[in-house]
């Protein structure tokens, strides 16, 4: 009987990690990934709830990304501190939590309406992601070593396609970054100026990439000021001829330390000092310089905050 049962068990983690990776392959992006996972988790099986937890290292908080129960509200959506409750322990450590009696003023997740007795939480690492998988119950003590194996063997096969998700992310990125510089490449072939040059970067780089704005601004030594060459975009923006003090706001800063600035908020910047009546939060300024010499700055924009990543960087 004991073989047959330990069998039975092996029989239902090869089934359901089947289904899990079945669920996740079609999915595109780190939240589908998570989603499907626990929906692949939670049909077959009689846990009490199963949720997705992804780690916001921006803010300090974990997010309940997904939360499907059979008793009460989801909690999905909701926040708390990324060291919170055992998800949080799972989270930090890398190591999977399992308590059969939750301590009676804990509450898991966070907000859930009915008191759950038992957690099992996996973690899922790969690359920059932090997230984890967890069980809860009503029951005391309902997470057993063969709960534990399955939501290992679930929580590699997430990260496998984690891993995938990335992978193709990075490789689509490429190949916008080379299709872009080709036709930056193309669009300054025939310029004659500085100026011209500029101007025909900012409308290849507008055009193509989706910004708010893009605006060039030419490094004037001999006056002592930074000048908008090129600008395409939001209404708010800045117009082409201005002329500012060479150190300036944080385009003078770019051209003070010669190196790129990324903000998310640039209202917070001490620098900021944007002329125009409806500002963009978002900025991405990045020097050009020739023999160690700043010429010009280019800079993209747009209205939502934290826009720009590593991907708008390297482009």
């Amino acid at each position: 009987i004991h073989l047959r049962n330990e069998s039975e068990q092996r029989a239902q983690r090869l089934a359901l990690t089947a289904s899990v990776a079945s669920a996740v392959a079609a999915a595109d992006t780190v939240e589908g990934v998570l989603r499907a996972a626990v929906d692949a988790v939670f049909e077959p099986t009689d846990y009490g709830a199963v949720s997705a937890l992804l780690a916001l290292p921006e803010s300090g908080e974990q997010l309940v990304l997904a939360d499907r129960v059979r008793v009460g509200a989801s909690v999905e959506g909701s926040r708390r501190p990324v060291g919170s409750g055992a998800a949080g322990a799972a989270l930090e450590t890398a190591e999977q939590v399992v308590i059969g009696r939750l301590p009676d003023e804990a509450t898991e997740p966070a907000d859930a309406p009915l008191a759950y007795q038992s957690a099992l939480v996996t973690p899922v690492r790969e690359g920059p992601v932090s997230a984890a998988i967890a069980l809860y119950d009503h029951r005391r003590d309902r997470f057993d070593a063969a709960d534990a194996t399955l939501m290992q063997t679930v929580a590699e096969q997430v990260a496998a396609t984690l891993r995938g998700v990335r992978l193709r992310a990075e490789s689509e990125q490429r190949a916008r970054r080379l299709a872009l510089t080709t036709e930056v490449a193309g669009a300054i072939a025939s310029t004659l100026t500085i100026d011209e040059v500029l101007a025909a970067v900012v409308e290849t780089v507008y055009q193509g990439r989706g910004y708010s704005a893009a605006v060039a601004v030419r490094v004037d030594l001999d006056a002592g000021e930074q000048v908008v060459v090129a600008n395409l975009g939001a209404e708010g923006t800045t117009a082409p001829g201005l002329r500012r003090p060479l150190g300036t706001g944080t385009v003078g800063t770019v051209i003070e330390a010669r190196e790129q600035l990324v903000l998310g908020d640039a209202n917070a910047h001490p620098a900021f000092d944007w002329p125009a009546p409806v500002p963009l939060p978002s900025e991405l300024l990045t020097p050009v310089v020739v023999d160690g010499e700043v010429l010009a700055v280019l800079g993209v924009y747009d209205e939502a905050r934290d826009r720009f990543e590593a991907a708008d960087a390297h482009a």
